[in-house]
């Protein structure tokens, strides 16, 4: 009887320390604290969220009309053109992100040979995309696809010398005139005279009996509309808009409640200038953090004060995940918010270990690799599909 009592606590002790083995079979460990490597292991990254932001810029090309100076008295218009000129403004932003591995954060994932029932997914960058997952699938990570397009001396261009009025058809009894001032007022009067044409085409001139109608005459009166624009332009001047797109890419690596830097410097007669050219004007990136993970991070002070004390047990750490922060950014200018967007910035939350007991093989877990962070944990069957 006293043997058999011997027996079962021995079968029981060694139960229990295999038990004990299984809980502590698995440890995750950061790489800058591993002074070597035992056992079985994986490598994995926590992504930290770089800010991109593509800038579409207007380039708006002005050149002055031959007779600019007769618009007014000759045809009354106000708002010729009256000098060359090349004018910068920003159109368009937008706010994007995409993940780069943090270098701070790179996990060993150490194990003993009879490792049962774990199975992990990375993406191509070594995010975690999930553990024990039923249908695992490695999807690409969210990667910088755009072309940085950054080239300020293009600028520089004299680009209204693109623009010429070598298009206006101008007839010889116009071009023969000796005087500028003579040149512009026979402008001015074979002007008056289209609308007078087109409008009699319109509304009849009650003497021709075979007036165009239908697409004929639609196609009559779209030409004289470009010829009168044509001649037009010679009095009001000629104006073209090109787009360019920029893209900058902010990453910012320390916490705090507000972060500020330039982006880019901008000019109004020069578009986007180099850093360095004070004369442009310093376009800010600001972020402001809504400090939604503070108390998480208080709690984690404490959990590790108690470890160090001795109050807490310590154990094996599971995977470690991001808990990430909701910021604001916006783009400013002059005091001015030119655009805001409320988005998830990874390194600016809390990084914090998962249980071990969810890696014992019963459990599923997805993560959102582009942030680091657990989407869902669910409890399998026995047996994994």
């Amino acid at each position: 009887m006293l043997k058999l009592k011997i027996i079962l606590v021995f079968i029981f002790a060694v139960l229990l320390f295999a038990c004990k083995t299984e809980e502590q079979r698995l440890n995750v460990i950061n790489i800058e604290k591993v002074q070597g490597i035992r056992n079985y292991s994986t490598l994995y990254t926590l992504p930290k969220t770089v800010i991109r932001v593509n800038v579409k810029i207007c380039q708006t090309i002005s050149k002055e009309g031959p007779y600019s100076k007769y618009a007014k008295s000759l045809l009354n218009i106000d708002n010729a053109i009256k000098k060359d000129a090349i004018k910068w403004s920003i159109e368009d932003i937008k706010f994007t992100t995409y993940p780069v591995p943090d270098t701070n954060n790179i996990y060993i994932i150490e194990h003993n040979e009879h490792l049962d029932n774990f199975g992990i997914s990375l993406t191509p960058s070594g995010f975690i995309s999930s553990v024990n997952a039923r249908n695992r699938s490695n999807k690409p990570d969210k990667q910088n696809t755009e072309t940085l397009n950054f080239n300020p001396a293009e600028a520089e261009l004299n680009t209204t010398q693109m623009i010429n009025f070598n298009d206006v058809p101008l007839l010889k009894e116009i071009t023969n005139k000796k005087s500028t001032y003579e040149r512009a007022r026979a402008l001015a009067e074979k002007i008056y005279t289209l609308r007078d044409d087109r409008a009699a085409i319109i509304v009849g001139d009650g003497y021709t009996e075979n007036m165009p109608d239908g697409i004929a005459m639609k196609e009559i009166i779209r030409e004289l509309n470009e010829l009168e624009q044509k001649y037009l332009s010679m009095f009001v001047g000629k104006q073209i808009k090109r787009i360019y797109s920029y893209s900058f890419d902010f990453i910012p690596e320390t916490p705090k409640k507000t972060t500020q830097a330039i982006l880019f410097r901008f000019s109004d007669d020069r578009g986007v200038v180099q850093m360095n050219d004070v004369s442009g004007m310093p376009v800010i990136i600001e972020i402001e953090s809504h400090q939604t993970v503070e108390k998480i991070i208080a709690l984690n002070k404490r959990q590790d004060y108690l470890k160090r004390t001795g109050k807490v047990k310590e154990t094996g750490n599971g995977l470690y995940y991001r808990i990430p922060e909701q910021v604001s950014i916006r783009l400013i200018a002059n005091d001015e918010i030119l655009a805001e967007k409320n988005i998830m910035l990874a390194q600016f939350g809390d990084v914090h270990p998962l249980s071990t007991q969810y890696l014992n093989g019963k459990y599923s877990i997805e993560y959102y690799p582009e942030l680091g962070a657990i989407k869902s944990i669910e409890l399998l069957s026995d047996k994994i599909e």
